[in-house]
């Protein structure tokens, strides 16, 4: 059970770094100024899509985590 419980606790601090990681990601896709080159605009894109993919990807072991541990009776 501990073991579980750590595991949760990992993926939930992954989880806050990878929304740390998109909100930066954003936030420079939002500072770019008017008139940015394709290759600035298209790279803080990727970057943003690379960021909001691994959160999601994150969020989704979390709530397979939770699920597994709740059929087995954890938390």
């Amino acid at each position: 059970m501990e073991t579980a419980d750590k595991r949760q606790l990992q993926l939930e601090r992954n989880l806050r770094l990878a929304e740390k990681r998109l909100q930066k990601a954003s936030d420079a896709r939002r500072s770019l100024p008017p008139g940015s080159t394709w290759a600035r605009v298209t790279t803080a894109n990727a970057r943003w899509a690379s960021a909001a993919e691994e959160r999601d990807r994150v969020q989704r072991k979390l709530d397979d985590h939770k699920a597994a541990s709740s059929k087995d009776g954890g938390t």
